[in-house]
Order: C-alpha cells, then sequence, then structure tokens
C-alpha cells in the first residue's frame, strides 16, 4: 500500500510537470544536427515544422511505461533496442514498476539516463485511474489550447498590387494579407481519451472572404480512444502511421530515413526516428496526411492494425475536359499548402486520394536473452485522374496510372546484444526494395551498427520513408557503417561512413553515379558545467558537368565540408551561454573552391523572482553561395519552427521571452531581424522585397487547464 501511494504521488508530481513549454529550446533528447540535417532535404519547412512538433507533443503527452508497447517504449529518446527489451523483459517478470528509481536494477538503466527520459514517461498503476465517467472526463481531462500570429517586415511585392490589376492579371499578386494565423486545441484524459483541433492561415491567403470563407485555409482534427481492453487505438480524424522500417510505409519526415551521426541499435536513438503503429496528428501539412479512420487492436501477442483515408489532394494538372471540371491526368502532386494566387488556388483540392491498408505483428519472445517479430505490411492507394509525369530519361521508371499498391514484410531478431532487423517490400510494378540492418553493443559504451539497402529503379512507392539518400525509396544501393564509443568517462566520440550508388539515372545526373558520406563527431564534458563538441563532415558525389549536348552530360565530381564547433557553458542555474563555429566549403571540377562561415552566440537567461524567461541569438555570416549554405536551428516559441539557410553576408539577431502570467497561461513573444551587406533587395518573384534588411515578428499565448 505504501508503495501504491509513492507511484501515485509520483505520477501525478509527473503530471503536474510543465513538459516541452519552454518552447525557444529543443526537447531532451532532440538534436539540432538531426533537424538541421532534415531542413537540407526536405522538400517544405512545414515537413520539418511536424518532425519537431511530434517531439513536443511527445513530451506533453508522456508514455506509460507500465502499459506501453515496445513500439510505443522506442518512441522515448535515449533508449536502444536492447533498453526496451529489457524494460520490457522487466515488466513481464516483476509486473508493474512503482518508482523510476526502480528501474536502476534493470540491465541497461541507470540514475543519469532516467533523469533524462524522466520527462517522456509517467508510471500509473492501472488500479490508480478513475472511471471514465463524465464528470471525471470533465474534471481530470487536460485542456492546451494555443493561439499564434506571424508576420514578416518589410511585405514583399505580391501584396503591393492593386485590386483593379489583379481582376486583369490575377496571379500577379496575393489576394490575402500578409499575416499567418494558428490555432490547436488539445484534450487528454490519461492515455484514454485524445481530441484535438487544428488550422492555419498561410501569409497571402485570405480569411473569411473569398476562397477562404471559413477562416482559416486549413484544418485538422481528431478523436482518438486507446486502451480499452484488446482496443488498443481507435483515431477518426487526421492521423500518421508507420510500420517497420517504413519502407513499405512510413508517413511523415524523419531523420531516421537520412544517414547521419545518430543510428545505434536496430532502429536509431534520434528522437526522430520513425515510431511505429497509428497515432493521431495535428500536422497541418497539407499535403502528406492521412484523413480517415485507423483501428490497432492487441489480442495476446498479436497486433493488427487497419486504416483508410480520403481527402483531396492539389495536384497539377495535366489534361481536363474543355470546362476544367473532369481531370484526366495530373503531373505532380502539389505539398506546399500555398493557396495565395489564382494557379494556386486552381490546384487546390484538384483531385482526390485514397490510401489504405493495414499491418499485422506477431512477436515471439524466448526470454530475455532472445525475442523475435514479424510483421506483414499491404497499401493501396488510388486517385480520381491518371498519375502521367512528364516524361524525361532519368524518370523512365516513375510511378504512372490510376492506382500502385505496395505489401511488404519486415522483421526484427533479438540475441542478447546483437539485433538483426529489416524489411523486404514489392510494388505494383515489380520492383523490389530491401532494407537489412545489424547492431551490435558488447558494451554499454560501444554500439556498432551496418545497415545495407537495395531498392530497384523501378520499385515505385510514394508513401516510403526508409533510410538512404533519395527522396524516395527507389534507385539506390548502400552500405551504411556506423559507430558510438565511449572513450573515457567525459569523452565520447561518433563516427559514420555511407558508401552508395544510384544504378540509373537522376535529375541533374545523366548517368549511373556513385558517391559517400563521412563524418565524425566528438564530445568532451569538460566539467559540470562545460560541454564542448565538435564535428568534421565531408559528402562526395558526381553531377552533370558542361556540355555542348543538351541531353547528355559528362559527370563532374563535387565535394563538400563542413567543419563545426561548439561550446556549452552553464556558469550558473539561470544562465547558459552556447558557442558555434561553422565553416563550409565546396569544390567541383568545374567551379572553384567556395568557403563560406558562421558565427553565433546565444544567451538564455531564466529569471528567478519572476516567471520570465529570455534567449538571445546574435550571428555573423559571409557564404558566397547557396551551395554552401548553412542551416541552423533558431530559438522558437513552442510548437514554432525557424531553421535559416544562411547564405550571402550580414548580421541576424532573434529575442525570444517566454513568460508564464498565471499558472494556466503563458505568453511568447519573438523577434529576428537579418541585415545583409551585399544586396539591397531580397527574394524574388512576388517575394520579392525592397532593401537590404528583413524583420520577422511572432506573437503566441498558450492557456493551459
Amino acid at each position: 500500500m505504501v508503495r501504491l501511494l509513492i507511484t501515485i504521488c509520483f505520477s501525478l508530481w509527473i503530471i503536474a510537470l510543465p513538459r516541452g513549454l519552454m518552447g525557444q529550446t529543443l526537447p531532451e533528447g532532440a538534436s539540432e544536427d538531426d533537424l538541421e540535417r532534415l531542413s537540407e532535404r526536405a522538400t517544405s519547412e512545414t515537413a520539418v515544422s511536424d518532425a519537431l512538433e511530434e517531439m513536443i507533443d511527445l513530451s506533453a503527452h508522456p508514455i506509460d511505461l507500465n502499459n506501453a508497447t515496445k513500439a510505443e517504449l522506442q518512441m522515448i529518446p535515449f533508449l536502444t533496442a536492447k533498453m526496451c527489451g529489457n524494460l520490457e523483459e522487466y515488466r513481464q517478470t516483476y509486473g508493474e514498476i512503482l518508482s523510476p528509481f526502480e528501474m536502476q536494477i534493470i540491465p541497461g538503466f541507470d540514475s543519469i539516463l532516467i533523469k533524462k527520459i524522466m520527462p517522456y514517461f509517467i508510471l500509473l498503476p492501472v488500479s490508480a485511474l478513475p472511471p471514465p465517467s463524465p464528470r471525471n472526463l470533465i474534471n481530470l481531462g487536460h485542456h492546451d489550447l494555443l493561439l499564434r500570429f506571424e508576420q514578416v517586415l518589410p511585405i514583399s511585392q505580391g501584396y503591393n498590387t492593386s485590386d483593379s490589376i489583379l481582376s486583369l492579371k490575377p496571379n500577379a499578386g496575393y489576394k490575402g494579407t500578409p499575416h499567418r494565423y494558428y490555432f490547436r486545441y488539445n484534450y487528454n484524459w490519461f492515455d484514454k481519451i485524445r481530441i484535438g483541433f487544428s488550422g492555419e492561415k498561410d501569409p497571402g491567403e485570405q480569411f473569411f472572404r473569398g476562397a477562404q470563407s471559413w477562416g482559416m485555409d486549413y484544418y485538422a482534427g481528431f478523436l482518438s480512444i486507446g486502451s480499452l481492453g484488446i482496443l488498443k487505438n481507435l483515431t477518426i480524424g487526421n492521423f500518421k502511421a508507420s510500420f517497420g522500417q517504413g519502407l513499405t510505409f512510413g508517413s511523415g519526415l524523419s531523420t531516421a530515413s537520412m544517414p547521419g551521426f545518430s543510428v545505434s541499435g536496430y532502429q536509431t536513438t534520434s528522437f526522430l526516428r520513425p515510431s511505429g503503429g497509428i497515432r493521431p496528428s495535428l500536422s497541418v501539412s497539407e499535403g502528406d496526411y492521412l484523413r480517415g479512420a485507423a483501428l490497432t487492436i492487441k489480442t495476446g501477442r498479436l497486433e493488427i492494425a487497419g486504416f483508410a483515408s480520403w481527402h483531396y489532394r492539389d495536384a497539377k494538372i495535366a489534361s481536363a475536359d474543355t470546362l476544367g471540371v473532369q481531370k484526366f491526368e495530373f503531373s505532380s502532386l502539389i505539398s506546399t499548402g500555398y493557396h495565395r494566387t489564382a494557379e494556386e488556388l486552381a490546384n487546390r483540392n484538384a483531385i482526390s486520394e485514397l490510401i489504405a491498408g493495414g499491418n499485422v505483428n506477431i512477436p515471439f519472445s524466448k526470454g530475455i536473452n532472445f525475442g523475435m517479430k514479424i510483421g506483414f505490411t499491404g497499401v493501396y492507394s488510388q486517385w480520381s485522374a491518371r498519375f502521367s509525369q512528364e516524361q524525361k530519361i532519368y524518370n523512365r521508371y516513375s510511378l504512372q496510372g490510376t492506382f500502385n499498391y505496395v505489401i511488404g514484410a519486415d522483421w526484427l531478431i533479438r540475441y542478447k546484444t546483437l539485433f538483426l532487423s529489416g524489411e523486404v517490400s514489392r510494388s505494383a510494378s515489380g520492383g523490389m526494395a530491401l532494407i537489412s540492418m545489424a547492431s551490435f553493443t558488447p558494451d554499454p559504451g560501444v554500439g556498432l551498427t551496418l545497415i545495407y539497402r537495395n531498392y530497384d529503379p523501378h520499385y515505385q512507392n510514394l508513401l516510403g520513408n526508409a533510410f538512404g539518400q533519395n527522396s524516395n525509396n527507389c534507385n539506390e544501393q548502400g552500405i551504411y557503417i556506423a559507430g558510438n564509443f565511449a572513450l573515457l568517462r567525459n569523452i565520447q566520440l561518433s563516427l559514420f561512413c555511407d558508401f552508395y550508388s544510384f544504378p540509373w539515372l537522376k535529375y541533374r545526373v545523366d548517368r549511373p553515379a556513385r558517391g559517400y558520406e563521412a563524418g565524425i563527431m566528438t564530445g568532451w564534458q569538460a566539467s559540470r558545467n562545460v560541454n564542448v563538441n565538435f564535428r568534421f563532415y565531408q559528402k562526395f558525389g558526381m553531377i552533370n558537368g558542361l556540355s555542348e549536348n543538351p541531353y547528355l552530360h559528362c559527370l563532374a565530381e563535387f565535394n563538400l565540408r563542413s567543419y563545426r564547433i561548439t561550446l556549452n557553458w552553464n556558469p550558473s542555474s539561470f544562465v547558459t551561454l552556447k558557442t558555434r563555429m561553422e565553416a563550409r566549403e565546396t569544390s567541383s571540377e568545374t567551379n572553384p573552391v567556395y568557403f563560406g562561415y558562421l558565427v553565433c552566440q546565444d544567451l538564455q537567461v531564466k529569471f528567478s523572482r519572476v516567471p520570465l524567461t529570455g534567449t538571445f541569438r546574435y550571428a555573423l555570416f559571409d557564404i558566397p553561395g547557396y551551395d554552401q549554405r548553412i542551416y541552423i536551428y533558431e530559438p522558437e516559441v513552442l510548437f514554432g519552427y525557424s531553421m535559416p539557410a544562411y547564405s550571402g553576408k550580414g548580421i541576424r539577431g532573434c529575442l525570444v521571452i517566454r513568460c508564464k502570467v498565471t499558472p494556466f497561461c503563458e505568453i511568447w513573444a519573438r523577434g529576428g531581424v537579418t541585415y545583409y551587406s551585399d544586396r539591397n533587395e531580397m527574394g524574388n518573384g512576388l517575394d520579392m522585397r525592397s532593401g537590404n534588411t528583413v524583420t520577422e515578428i511572432t506573437a503566441q499565448v498558450m492557456f493551459r487547464l
């Protein structure tokens, strides 16, 4: 009884903690390097913002360790596959975990690790949960409401077009105001019931008039019920889903799909890895989202998931009837979500998309030293018009038609400290794809990872998100090797190398090509309050060179090298300093060596007498071109995202202030200013701005009940 009372009190204390509300700092376990690599390869800022939002959302809705599945455990940062397996075996042997201190006897867990993961879990016995009566649903539910306003100054050329000109040239300017509006509401009753609703208006879109007569340009919402008998989860509305290694199906973006320093264990230890199963989503990404119904049931060891999604999508129409009512073909799917001009509005909801599929997961276990899991996934997708991409030599094997289906099988085998996992998949075209991983952890301070992938050029899957260099998992072969080592008690070493090749042509690569990525990163905990990190990264590849023949180019080699040193210093519990210096150079056979650098200083102050936190950044940069651009994560408001690609020559300043007005209300204010010394105008087209200074302002308020 005493243990039970201690556990309940501890769990309630954990629930009462503010989770992830710093806003201007990343959640524990999130890596700036992960986000910056993701920004370099992502096709839109919204996709990266969604990935960051998932990280913060997890810290706001912690996982109950006593009832979590292994897939849910793997969502917690810092936990390797072996740690999750040890934790699961401990629960099966000894029952519920009553205190976080009890976890120290689980192999692989110590006080430092437990402290790091504490924001992401709760320990709540089933017996402590009250019945879901209407009164308890009202009194014990948690409500979050967030409102945000953003604007960039000076306004761009697209907002200076008069109505008379727009009537003659509809695409000569933006129809709406330059403001961005965003809101999200979340209701959470333990891990049983969740209700969410969000909306966004992008700059340039109308608000409660014209094409956006319902206010926001885009709305998302869901109702999710979970942990009720064999019903693991039922979600109606917007959701995301990922199974296996994400090769057959993996919605959303993840740094687990890209080479880097974060891989350890059979999946990445990075926070942005593909999480298993189905989960509700309030993402405002207006392209790659799922909307419909999803169900997951678990009976014994067998877990079955099924889903169906149907909604309209933006698309570039290639052919239609004379009135444009019936669409016969479309050349591309559009994921930007912008509906500001007549042309963008014409592409809005141009076609309908149906995605349906499911997964069967069968785990086996023969004790703490051996475990195995097998999964089978099938997905069918269909569009109301024919997908017909412009025929080029490099996209000869691209998807064509009105439908596609993909089937696959994934596996995981665990023997002591060795993990073997992978997935094989086949598309309707007959193309095959395979990814296989091996991870070995002979010691808590040593981790080795090997990943092999082989994706056929004619493997067609728009819904995959597995490890690889390409944005789509096709036309690629490669071997990835990584290692993490604790050289001394206060020195960590990580290194990786990825050798890859493309059997068929690519965009701007007119012949089969090869390349590699490699990097090394060291971390030194100089003292309790001082941490130093150094990173070197190099990429070698091939791209079209200069040629008189416009249809066939000779390939030219190019190199990219990046050097970074970061110093983190906490002189007191109220002040945090972070200094970052980074240099990047590129060279090729046809271009000289270009060199760029960036230096930035962060200062965060937490006032002790008032509930106020301020974060300031000052940066200097001199970067000659876009190929040498440097991405760096900026301080932001809660659920906000700012990852500018520094290019040119100038100065950048940013300030974020967070104030807790009452126990139920917090406000954020953010301002950023960039001054360029090498130009007199910024942007191009309708986004052209006069002058050499651009300013962003953000105001946000959050109510928590």
